[in-house]
């Protein structure tokens, strides 16, 4: 679609909800992985934010939904940290939000005040979990319900990298993927016996997921923002930490991992335990993000990143997700 047409599309949202569309004005600020994020204005100096999410046959997942309904429970918990709901439209896959004052996340801004300040802002969610508009909020994206089956999900997305790489300009990806299938046939085997392995949906959280300091931004105060909920829902309290300090963007220190998940899962009686099975299944996501890296492999991510961005150069991203990967299995545990 051409940049009218967005703008149409958001016009007529606006419009159709009594908003001022006078002299309205939409600019590109993010063509993301998945999606295109513009900055809306109108004639009054009010800002908002417009996210066109990304979907096809092959994707069956409600992103507009899942942000959607996650930062309506956040707003409801009086969490400012994150942008505001204002206005979604499912025909145009479409959703408005508080548009938040702010520059990227650099490795530079991480310290260890903020680390901490990222798992008060899980904990105040989970201290709220009972709250009604949390019935309102599904799974996580693939989330870490059915450790069993999410083992064998992983076992798939191994086989299906294995598929896209076995042609002969990708051999080296290829045999990357056959020593991290190695590496996890011995590994999942271990896994399988732990003793917690399986526990009850009382215990599930509510996770931001894909959570981390790669989707924050940063105002001129020094006030860090969270953003992109898009796979955010309930999910198992061991993915969360595995996947927080597993995320390779802006990767945060191991060394704060025992005070930052003593301070994030403090809202749960039972944390000891929590923690100390995070720690066992740790390994798990490691695996799981090092697949997730070699996605760009992919035929159906590859156009989703088309989507977001025509400019791309899949091939020089395919090359730099695989350098990431590699550095990614020297670090499993």
């Amino acid at each position: 679609m051409s940049l009218t047409d967005y703008k149409f599309q958001v016009k007529d949202l606006l419009k159709s909800n009594s908003y001022n569309t006078k002299d309205l004005s939409l600019e590109l600020i993010k063509a993301g992985n998945n999606n295109k994020v513009f900055i809306i204005k109108d004639s009054n100096g009010s800002s908002y934010l417009a996210k066109f999410y990304f979907s096809s046959k092959e994707d069956h997942r409600d992103r507009l939904k899942n942000e959607f309904n996650f930062l309506e429970f956040a707003s409801e918990c009086g969490l400012n940290c994150v942008p505001k709901p204002i206005l979604k439209s499912d025909k145009a896959n479409l959703g408005i939000y508080q548009f938040l004052e702010g520059n990227e996340f650099k490795k530079s801004n991480l310290t260890e005040e903020r680390v901490f300040f990222a798992a008060k802002f899980f904990c105040d969610l989970n201290k709220n979990k009972n709250n009604k508009y949390a019935k309102k909020i599904s799974y996580a994206s693939e989330a870490f319900i059915n450790p069993r089956e999410y083992m064998r999900n992983i076992d798939q997305k191994l086989e299906c990298l294995k598929d896209a790489t076995s042609i002969k300009n990708r051999k080296q990806a290829h045999n990357f993927l056959l020593e991290i299938e190695k590496f996890w046939c011995s590994k999942k085997k271990q896994v399988s016996l732990q003793k917690n392995l399986e526990i009850s949906n009382d215990f599930l959280c509510l996770s931001p997921s894909d959570f981390g300091f790669h989707n924050s931004i940063v105002n001129q105060k020094g006030e860090v923002y969270f953003v992109d909920f898009e796979y955010a829902g309930w999910d198992d309290t061991a993915k969360f930490l595995g996947d927080f300090f597993t995320q390779p963007e802006i990767s945060v220190p191991k060394k704060y991992l025992d005070k930052f998940a003593s301070i994030a899962l403090s809202f749960s009686p039972e944390k000891d335990m929590l923690v100390s099975r995070a720690l066992k299944l740790f390994s798990i996501f490691q695996i799981k993000w090092c697949c997730i890296l070699l996605n760009e492999f992919l035929p159906n991510i590859a156009m989703r990143r088309k989507f977001s961005n025509p400019q791309i150069d899949i091939e020089y991203s395919r090359t730099i997700q695989l350098e990431k990967a590699k550095k990614l299995f020297s670090e499993v545990t």
